[in-house]
């Protein structure tokens, strides 16, 4: 989820702020005007990656509101979409229902599925809050078929890397430059939405590959002019990358 503001409270920030009714409601707003970073970089890139995607059975791991279950949905596809936070999943029932996706309340660290359940597993903007990345890969190649697809973004480990989370505006209008610091410190880090964990772009990419993942596309997105137009704060992130995005094939 694309953090748009920092907050100081490391220790409560990420047992409560998906469980605050406001804080929710107020994320949701931002996403549904349809001018955020999630819909005017991230989601062009997701559905190319997503188009012609072959298989019946989705993952959504992490899956928020549903957006992403709900156009899952709609290619065809039968969705298990699972989220932690339980307004989420009611948003998500209320915003996003379809007949073909079961939301369910469940951490994804004690996700368990069985062996080849899944033909493509998606996840928007989740796995920096995941502190064992190579465990959850593993079990990510375990649940997905011979040939399925793994298709995830995060925040670029060059916005998540510094130790203090600077509130915006990320850089001041006359700078040109993003400060990068603590890059090779993995770890937590303090964010909008509470705990997430600093992984390096080897890390992303190394603990998928190790476990039997084969790279099918990746994409850093910049702002083109009509987005910037839509929403001017974007030409921000044209001085450093926000998102890291990563196509995969599964071979066992």
């Amino acid at each position: 989820m694309n953090e748009l503001h920092a907050s100081g409270d490391q220790s409560k920030h990420f047992d409560s702020a998906y469980d605050v009714p406001a804080s929710v409601e107020e994320y949701i707003a931002m996403r549904r005007r349809g001018n955020s970073a999630n819909e005017l970089l991230e989601e062009p890139i997701m559905r190319r990656f997503l188009r012609e995607v072959p298989g019946s059975r989705c993952l959504d791991l992490g899956c928020g509101f549903g957006h992403y279950s709900h156009m899952m949905a709609e290619q065809g596809f039968t969705v298990t979409a699972i989220d932690r936070s339980e307004l989420m999943i009611e948003a998500a029932r209320r915003l996003n229902a379809h007949e073909a996706i079961q939301y369910q309340r469940t951490d994804i660290s004690e996700a368990d599925f069985a062996v080849d359940t899944f033909d493509v597993i998606i996840s928007n903007l989740v796995l920096h809050y995941v502190e064992d990345l190579a465990t959850l890969a593993s079990q990510m190649h375990r649940w997905l078929v011979s040939g399925g697809t793994l298709i995830f973004s995060v925040e670029h480990p060059i916005y998540t890397a510094n130790m203090q989370q600077l509130p915006p505006p990320w850089c001041r209008e006359e700078s040109n430059r993003w400060m990068v610091a603590d890059y090779f410190a993995a770890g937590p880090r303090s964010g909008a939405f509470g705990i997430k964990h600093h992984h390096t772009t080897t890390e992303y990419l190394t603990s998928f590959l190790n476990v039997g993942f084969k790279l099918s596309d990746i994409s850093e997105p910049c702002p083109d002019e009509k987005a910037i137009e839509r929403n001017p704060k974007l030409a921000e992130c044209l001085v450093r990358p926000v998102f890291l995005m990563t196509k995969w094939i599964n071979l066992k």
